[in-house]
């Protein structure tokens, strides 16, 4: 093409050409002035990165277009996120382009890939109990199994309390002291007891006796009290 003296043009080509929805060629100097030197338009290959938060926190970096053989670190926000006070998600793993189970992974682009961050539910189990002390109380994983347990009995004289049952659901066996709960979904169970009055009668009963016979042994060995001399008036004077 000739131009008139004077006249400058610009010379441009189409930044972007697509292949597929997933792989296109960039050219990075798009444009060219003619009144300076020559100019290639070069086209570099570029591959499409999918990220996705799985439905929780952010995912970085967002979607987009990478050279070929360019190195991507794909990271979550935070590793666990609290629904309430019961509800809680951790991050578990990747799926796609990695299944590492770090939160920070570093992809190669000589590809088309896809990534999303897998995460784990998890429901907290809190344990009610008005005696003993309850062990299990804590985060289970959704579909999990928690141990608990208490005390069988407390307390001595004036009153002793017995394990009776367990109160909530999911739980096992609901007598058991010792037991496990469906952690399908979030849980409270309380520990119900009853006093024991017969236990308390009889230690009640046991401790008089034992005064008693402690009281009975001292008296026994109480000294008995000294008799006293017969006073003999002496003989008449002769």
């Amino acid at each position: 093409m000739i131009l008139p003296d004077g006249v400058v043009a610009t010379m441009s080509v189409t930044e972007d050409v697509q292949q597929t929805t997933q792989i296109r060629y960039h050219c990075y100097s798009a444009s060219w002035d003619p009144s300076t030197s020559s100019h290639d338009f070069t086209y570099t290959a570029q591959y499409r990165l999918e990220t996705s938060n799985g439905g929780h926190g952010t995912v970085s970096p967002a979607s987009g277009w990478y050279d070929s053989g360019a190195s991507v670190e794909v990271s979550v926000s935070q590793t666990a996120f609290q629904s309430g006070t019961d509800t809680k998600y951790v991050f578990q793993r990747w799926d796609g382009a990695s299944t590492s189970s770090s939160d920070r992974v570093t992809l190669t682009m000589d590809s088309p890939k896809s990534i999303t961050a897998v995460w784990k539910t998890q429901y907290y189990l809190k344990i009610i109990s008005e005696h003993g002390t309850p062990t299990g109380e804590g985060w289970y994983d959704s579909g999990s199994n928690a141990q608990i347990s208490v005390d069988e009995s407390v307390g001595f004289i004036p009153v002793r309390y017995v394990f009776d049952r367990w109160d909530g659901s999911g739980v096992s066996s609901s007598t058991s002291r010792s037991t496990t709960v469906d952690m399908s979904a979030p849980r409270t169970v309380a520990a119900v007891w009853k006093e024991d009055y017969l236990y308390t009668i009889a230690a009640a009963g046991g401790g008089i006796v034992i005064i008693a016979a402690v009281a009975f042994f001292l008296l026994r060995r109480k000294p008995s009290a000294p008799s006293q001399p017969s006073y003999v008036p002496p003989p008449p004077p002769t």
